[in-house]
């Protein structure tokens, strides 16, 4: 008795205390002399948990005193010394003479307070979780390791469609499997066997990333996630609406491209058709300006010729860069690749420009290192991409200004192109619409400076054909730089020529 941790008091059939161990008395702050002959009810069993008098009639261990049975208690108070009171959970047993006769009884009690309050925070947690499972928008579904249902919520049920009170609490898998079985929620066949493949991948433990189809038409997300202690959490979330919204972007995808197809076709049937007479009418033309069969006669006749045929090369030069587009647009634009030699492009493509640069008062140079590398491309595409830039340039540069082009490997291996000048530049907001096709970015530009804003976009689609990237860096009434980037997989040899100029001017 003394080296016991629980209270223990004896009383006789009166029930007056005959003994009590020095836990109890502990306990109830009482020393056990004091108590010794008192009415044990009357100290420590008066009033209930409430504040409420407890009659001594309805105490259940003066019951053991009188009907001789074990009562147990889960939950009531004893009060101490100092008027305070503990909960308790005690038992009552009653003593026997030899004869059978009830001469007391032996009480056993514990304070419960630790337990109580664990109990009370259990509780609250377990209101806050169920809470939190009912005003989810996604269903879940909480087993254990031995695949017993430990917590769901009623989406979960609403979702999977079943019935009220279907599903409980200690429900094994196997039965709710077995019911969506009969349901014929897994297809036809026979039931057992389908009943067991899912206890079995259940069982393993896996994660499981699904989407289901239930019979109205709702499409549900399914994502099993596998818990340390051998149990699963499932959630299920209907995805309808975003599957619908998925499949409607992509009907609206596909009915667009197929638009852009059609569109890309259209335009390189007509440009082509386009094409043949307006050879013609260049042709003609060229013959009547350089008089081939003889005078014209007025001179106008002369002026109109080679109007005709400067309007007519400017008409063939956007149905060709329309074609390009075109072709690049449905992928029947290839590339010829070869080795090419950077100096002699830019060589041709200076012999080209120079008279515009010159009739603009406008100076061209180039920097190159001494030793250009051999480039794996298309000649005439890389030539078409220097034109469309330096022809930039030059429209957009004021008289007095200058063209720069800039040529030179970077160090992670890859090949560059610069072209910088000091035109009219561009607005931080308007370099995507420069971009793309067709892009003005002020409309008063394209009637002072003539073109079609086919440029730069032709020349990002053949630089990205040769999968490099354009990068376009403005500021207005300072200049524009335009970098071309070609992969290291691009270069493929020195030019052996070394000697080029680092910096030269190749207008002479």
């Amino acid at each position: 008795l003394n080296a016991a941790g629980d209270g223990i008091y004896g009383l006789d059939v009166e029930g007056r205390t005959t003994f009590i161990n020095p836990a109890g008395a502990r306990l109830i702050g009482w020393p056990a002399e004091k108590l010794i002959g008192k009415p044990q009810h009357a100290i420590l069993h008066h009033t209930h948990a409430d504040g409420t008098p407890y009659p001594g009639d309805e105490c259940p261990i003066h019951a053991t005193l009188s009907d001789g049975a074990v009562h147990h208690v889960d939950d009531e108070v004893l009060w101490r010394k100092d008027g305070t009171s503990f909960p308790v959970e005690y038992v009552s047993t009653p003593i026997r003479d030899e004869d059978g006769e009830v001469t007391g009884a032996v009480v056993v009690f514990k304070n419960i307070a630790e337990r109580k309050r664990t109990e009370g925070e259990l509780a609250e947690k377990s209101a806050v979780l169920e809470t939190t499972l009912e005003n989810m928008s996604q269903g879940i579904s909480v087993y254990d390791a031995d695949l017993k249902l430990v917590a769901f919520n009623q989406r979960y049920v609403d979702l999977r469609g079943y019935p009220p009170g279907f599903l409980h609490v200690g429900m094994s898998f196997e039965e709710v499997a077995r019911f969506r079985a009969e349901r014929g929620d897994y297809g036809p066949g026979d039931v057992e066997p389908q009943v067991k493949d899912r206890v079995m991948a259940k069982r393993s433990g896996e994660a499981l990333r699904q989407e289901c189809t239930l019979p109205g038409g709702t499409v549900i997300a399914v994502n099993r996630e596998p818990m340390p202690d051998g149990g699963s959490v499932t959630t299920y979330s209907d995805i309808t609406e975003s599957k619908r919204a998925e499949e409607a972007l992509r009907a609206a995808k596909e009915e667009a491209e197929v638009a852009n197809r059609a569109k890309t076709e259209f335009l390189a049937n007509v440009t082509h058709e386009l094409r043949t007479p307006l050879n013609a009418v260049i042709g003609l033309s060229e013959l009547m300006t350089e008089a081939t069969f003889g005078p014209l006669g007025h001179p106008k006749y002369t002026e109109y010729a080679k109007d005709i045929t400067e309007s007519g090369r400017h008409l063939l030069e956007l149905i060709e860069d329309i074609l390009d587009l075109s072709r690049i647009e449905v992928g029947k634009l290839k590339l010829y690749e070869e080795k090419v030699d950077v100096v002699k492009v830019v060589r041709a493509c200076m012999m080209i420009l120079r008279p515009r640069a010159e009739a603009g008062r406008i100076e061209i140079q180039t920097l190159l290192p001494e030793d250009v590398p051999l480039l794996m491309a298309d000649a005439g595409k890389l030539k078409q991409i220097l034109l469309n830039i330096l022809s930039n340039a030059i429209k957009f540069t004021p008289a007095g200004g200058a063209v720069t082009l800039e040529a030179y490997v970077e160090k992670d291996g890859g090949f560059v192109f610069m072209v910088r000048d000091t035109g009219i530049g561009i607005a931080c907001e308007h370099l995507s619409t420069a971009m793309a096709p067709f892009g003005q970015v002020d409309s008063s530009l394209s009637r002072k400076y003539q073109g079609t804003g086919l440029g730069l976009p032709l020349t990002k689609a053949l630089v990205e054909l040769h999968g490099g990237r354009i990068e376009l860096a403005s500021v207005v009434d300072v200049g524009t730089e335009v970098t071309i980037r070609l992969p290291k997989s691009r270069i493929v040899a020195p030019r052996g020529d070394a000697g080029y100029p680092l910096r030269s001017s190749l207008l002479g």
